[in-house]
């Protein structure tokens, strides 16, 4: 098989690990090919696409680029359109063609540790209204889960604008959007989810929710993976909440990139494997 070349793209990109990850995978798969990591700033994102045409077969896309490549891509899965999000592109014949892989990574994570949305999880608070917000948003309403956005004043016109996207795909959704902490605390939430960067690393003594909140919520996700145990993760363990760290999403998610690119497919042992490794990589970063 002939040599592919992949990438991932974003700015700032520094202490990625995609790059550990899809190598990995790509031995798994036994495809001979490089992943390389790339920090592409605005002004130089239109000239990447153009010489990515015939340097890459594909390649991910992480902040800040995942929403406007959209208008770019020659096209698009429904669930990435309906999520507004885009993170693994596709590139066949000079085309580009977007999906989003986080939806699928961040159900695979949940699932392996025992969370079934829509069957012992109903309703979910969401830190954030970014892209990866809008993908987690997407595979509860799917489930049938009720979904409130827990956001800053500032960020609630950008969260309306999400929900009423959303609808569109999931006419009687129960979507509701908080900028009280309390008010959400009150309902008890089945699934607290942090889909912002706080407590990223070096931040890392940031938390996006207070106790309360965390202590009143069934299980708790976070979709930051670096550093591994967050605050967040923490704070919930402390108070007997059940926790799960990003770092299987991150991997899972991988692992459905390249299902996309080579039409691949990995084993929970295999995934289990990566995430060890790239856990103990992090420890020693």
């Amino acid at each position: 098989m002939s040599n592919k070349n992949f990438a991932v793209i974003g700015h700032p990109i520094k202490h990625s690990i995609s790059p550990f990850i899809h190598r990995q995978l790509l031995d798994f798969a036994e495809i001979e090919g490089s992943y390389a990591q790339i920090d592409v700033a605005p002004e130089d994102f239109d000239n990447f696409l153009q010489t990515s045409k015939t340097k890459y077969s594909g390649f991910n896309v992480t902040i800040p680029y995942k929403q406007k490549i959209i208008p770019l891509l020659h096209n698009i899965s429904l669930k990435a359109k309906a999520c507004s999000s885009v993170n693994t592109v596709k590139i066949e014949g000079g085309t580009f063609s977007g999906s989003t892989t986080d939806p699928v990574g961040f159900v695979k994570s949940l699932e392996s540790n025992g969370v079934i949305l829509g069957s012992n999880m109903h309703s979910v608070v969401i830190l954030g209204c970014g892209g990866v917000a809008a993908a987690f948003a997407y595979e509860a309403l799917e489930r049938g889960c009720a979904v409130d956005f827990l956001v800053r004043e500032q960020s609630k016109p950008k969260a309306c604008a999400l929900a009423e996207h959303l609808k569109k795909s999931f006419l009687n959704a129960k979507i509701n959007i908080l900028c009280n902490e309390s008010a959400a605390a009150e309902q008890k939430p089945d699934l607290l989810i942090n889909a912002t960067p706080v407590g990223m690393h070096p931040n890392i003594a940031d938390s996006p929710a207070t106790q309360l909140l965390i202590k009143n919520s069934a299980a708790v996700f976070d979709a930051v993976y670096n550093p591994v145990k967050t605050e967040f993760i923490k704070i919930a363990e402390d108070c007997g909440t059940r926790a799960i760290g990003g770092l299987q999403m991150l991997v899972w998610q991988a692992a459905a990139s390249q299902e996309i690119w080579n039409g691949c497919k990995f084993s929970t042992q295999q995934i289990n494997q990566i995430c060890t490794a790239a856990e103990e990589l992090l420890t020693k970063q």
